[in-house]
């Protein structure tokens, strides 16, 4: 749900950051394997390239 509401943006250790700001305590690996288990991954972020090109 977390995850979600981020529009998929969160991965495993901001998904526990906000367990924990919630009151929900538990381990970050708890937190990865279910997310692991459920096919759960975050969007990559895309890379940005560069238009300057070196002039000799």
């Amino acid at each position: 749900m977390i995850h979600q509401a981020s529009r998929n943006n969160y991965s495993s250790p901001r998904v526990h950051e906000e367990l924990k700001h919630k009151g929900i305590h538990c381990n970050h690996k708890t937190v990865e394997k279910i997310m692991r288990d459920n096919g759960i991954r975050a969007k990559r972020q895309k890379k940005i390239q560069s238009n300057n090109k070196l002039q000799a």
